[in-house]
């Protein structure tokens, strides 16, 4: 096909230069993973807190078993 005939040209022109063509490797950015990593960790963090502030916030107060039984003395 024409593509690849295009892409044989391609690299006859760069041999006959006297270099090699290779693939390029996928190169990942540290900053750009360290930073996703921080945001994702904030995210789940801040969701951990608001949940765990309506759970005590919708909780009943537990009353002492100690003192339930007991009547007031006059």
């Amino acid at each position: 096909s024409l593509t690849e005939t295009a892409i044989n040209a391609c690299k006859d022109l760069v041999a006959s230069k006297g270099r090699v063509l290779r693939m390029p490797v996928k190169v990942y950015d540290k900053k750009a993973i360290v930073l996703s990593a921080i945001i994702s960790t904030s995210v789940v963090l801040l969701i951990w807190f608001i949940t765990s502030l309506i759970k005590k916030k919708n909780k009943k107060p537990k009353q002492n078993k100690l003192f339930k039984n007991l009547k007031r003395v006059k």
